[in-house]
């Protein structure tokens, strides 16, 4: 496009008065300052009509800077290459603009202009130049840029050595960075917050922290902006002492005890929140007079993290009666906690606010979505959310082929994956664990021996201590134990819990005892403080009729003071949800619901149940373990269902332990004589129980 076309898309001049070159230069350098893109234009246009800009170097020169300035740059590179004499000022401002406005290699492009004119670069030029180079990842050319700053002696230049900072720390090099630091004669706010900043950025947390330090020894107060990138290393850190510290400063020097900088206290109670320390996070949100978006999200964000679904959904409450809009971040957090309860109903609400309010769209959200729906039991709103996205991201497939897997549809999670690779999205440790878990829960044993030995040496994925976990469990639950614990014993890396838990786990399904003895011994040594490869090498002696072994290993268990979790169920009726524990009498509808279990029983023992009483596993008379049986948290969860739903609809009951042998036995038995579909949700799969049918088909 011509300048003479650029003109004649001007706005018609509003300026009433003629004003000369120095007035309209004076004036454009204002616009430059404030960013006054329009008036800019106007001036632009007053100045063509008047035609004072044609053969005016000093008018052109200042319109091009404004424009670079206001980041419209077609304008400004329009200008620019008309005019003949272009002095430092000029070049200056292009690189400028162009590295200022996401176009750092035109920046870097005009600098080589700039030096084959012949015109030197000074201590405007460089920091742009230098940023340019960061942005990119330019090491080589950045390298050659600082040695061209020492050799015109403008290192000392306290702007240069910032931008350097920068540049380096960009590049992930902190102790290059650091080298120039020490060496800087001059030292601003900017130059310790560049390097407090940087590091943090870089995971050199510690770095941070004695840098602040130093600015403490020197006398340097620290800002804002100091503060947020301190807040943030504790929070990846977990350094709850130096987190409180801050908040204690960030209060003294607020005025009268008061903090009233919102982006401070934000980073407050998301490092309170990072740092597990919900409650001080929840005092300081309840103490704001004003509470914003990132205030709400913050602290939401902060128990979707934490695995407090039943918070979440209640700060989610009080933001919806109150003033403040949720946007996306909330509701991705929000679908998260009704992922962990599997909250279809609420989680359908959610999705239907999204879609309202113009998030449905958005990948982030969709593929909370897609998670929400696999977790709540309904894979088919899964596969429809999927289908509908017009943009799938490698975090999109792999939720997916996580879904399929929790779902026992082994098959479809690896059609899935192969369907990724064919779009040539590059698959990365988390999807490879996603598809390896999928094919265990299917037992798909050569299928997946095949893709872990093709992701490792087709995609240069060196596959990591939880895909080995994949590979030990999908071997182990398939009756492998042998070839299971050979894998062990060849890795290169060193096995951590998760591998040798993957053992004992198959070992208690197939009632290996010898092996069980060596993967517990293992996990003692590795978690000393872990109660669950007790409780499993228990359950093994148990069933093993072995009761002075269980003995002794709750022995242990009482003497180290460890703690098993309780077993519960929760289910989820008008958006509400009732919780059930072992043997629970607490709830109102007790009654009934005991009732409702003793009719049951008679009705299974009719149809030809009989109980699977090795799941009981304390050395006492058959009668009184069958008695236990019937006071197992998911059958209370079901017999509530039963009695306050409607027949035919469907039941969800979600359990944080494995279902054992003889519960599910039972729901398969009541799915048919009840004539309903019921989908429970353990601890590590789905099973959809239909006309006495379970969808695992046994192998769970």
């Amino acid at each position: 496009m011509s300048l003479l076309k650029v003109t004649a898309l001007l706005p018609k001049p509003c300026f009433t008065t003629t004003l000369n070159s120095l007035e309209c230069g004076s004036l454009l350098q204002s616009f430059s300052n404030s960013k006054s893109l329009s008036q800019a234009q106007q001036l632009h246009a007053h100045v063509t009509t008047g035609g004072n800009l044609r053969h005016n170097t000093y008018l052109a020169t200042k319109l091009a800077a404004c424009y670079a300035a206001c980041g419209h740059m077609p304008h400004a590179q329009l200008i620019f290459d008309q005019i003949v004499l272009k002095n430092s000022f000029l070049w200056n401002s292009m690189i400028r603009g162009y590295a200022c406005h996401h176009s750092p290699t035109k920046s870097l492009v005009l600098y080589r202009e700039m030096l084959r004119f012949g015109q030197k670069p000074d201590k405007f030029t460089y920091p742009f130049v230098l940023k340019a180079c960061g942005d990119l990842l330019l090491r080589g050319i950045g390298r050659k840029v600082h040695a061209l700053v020492v050799v015109g002696g403008l290192e000392e230049d306290v702007y240069v050595g910032n931008s350097i900072l920068s540049m380096y720390l960009k590049f992930g090099d902190v102790a290059a960075a650091q080298v120039v630091f020490d060496k800087m004669p001059l030292r601003d706010l900017t130059s310790w917050n560049t390097m407090v900043s940087g590091c943090v950025k870089n995971g050199e947390t510690q770095g941070a922290f004695e840098i602040f330090g130093e600015m403490r020894r020197v006398g340097v107060v620290g800002d804002g902006t100091t503060l947020l990138a301190l807040l943030s290393a504790c929070g990846d850190v977990m350094d709850l002492k130096v987190g409180k510290e801050i908040h204690g400063h960030v209060v003294r020097n607020g005025g009268n005890g008061k903090v009233y900088n919102g982006f401070l206290v934000n980073s407050i109670i998301d490092m309170y929140c990072n740092c597990e320390s919900i409650s001080c996070a929840r005092k300081l949100f309840e103490g704001l007079i004003v509470k914003d978006i990132v205030s709400w999200n913050s602290l939401i964000s902060g128990y979707e993290k934490r695995g407090d679904a039943f918070e979440v959904l209640e700060l989610f409450g009080r933001m919806v009666e109150g003033s403040e809009v949720p946007d996306e971040v909330t509701v991705i957090s929000v679908l998260g906690a009704c992922n962990q309860i599997s909250a279809l109903r609420l989680g359908t609400s959610v999705h239907s606010y999204g879609v309202k309010r113009g998030y449905g769209v958005n990948v982030a959200v969709g593929t909370a979505l897609i998670g929400m729906y696999a977790n709540c039991g309904s894979l088919i709103c899964a596969c429809c959310v999927f289908d509908e996205m017009p943009e799938k991201n490698l975090a999109v497939w792999t939720v997916m082929v996580t879904g399929f897997g929790i779902h026992g549809r082994g098959r479809e999670a690896v059609s899935i994956f192969y369907e990724m690779l064919g779009t040539n999205v590059t698959p990365d440790e988390g999807i490879f664990t996603a598809v390896l878990s999928a094919c265990s829960h299917s037992g798909l044993v050569d299928e997946g021996k095949e893709i872990f030995y093709k992701v490792t040496r087709d995609y240069n994925v060196d596959p990591g201590p939880t895909h080995y976990a994949c590979l030990v469990d999908l071997l182990g639950r398939a009756g492998y134990l042998d070839e299971a614990y050979a894998v062990i014993q060849s890795m290169k890396l060193e096995p951590n819990e998760d591998v040798w838990t993957a053992l004992l786990s198959a070992c208690r399904l197939h009632r290996n005892v010898k092996l069980a003895e060596i993967s517990a011994q293992k996990l003692f040594e590795l978690n000393p403080n872990g109660a669950s490869g007790y409780v499993c090498l228990s359950n093994i002696y148990a069933a093993e009729r072995r009761w002075k072994d269980v003995e002794n290993v709750r022995a242990l268990v009482k003497k180290s003071r460890l703690k098993k979790a309780p077993s519960y169920s929760f289910v989820e009726l008008n958006k509400m949800f009732h919780q059930f524990f072992f043997g629970d009498t607490s709830h109102q509808q007790s009654d009934d619901i005991y009732a409702k279990l003793k009719d049951l029983n008679e009705q299974l023992k009719k149809a030809g149940y009989k109980p699977d009483t090795t799941s009981v596993l304390f050395d006492v008379e058959e009668e009184i373990k069958e008695k236990m049986l019937w006071n197992h948290s998911e059958r209370l969860a079901l017999a509530f269902a039963l009695i306050t739903t409607a027949p035919g609809t469907t039941i969800r009951i979600t359990k944080n332990l494995r279902v054992c042998g003889d519960c599910h036995t039972v729901i398969k038995m009541i799915s048919k004589l009840t004539d309903r579909e019921i989908i429970m949700r353990d601890i590590s799969r789905f099973h959809h129980f239909r006309d006495g049918l379970c969808s695992c088909g046994g192998y769970w």
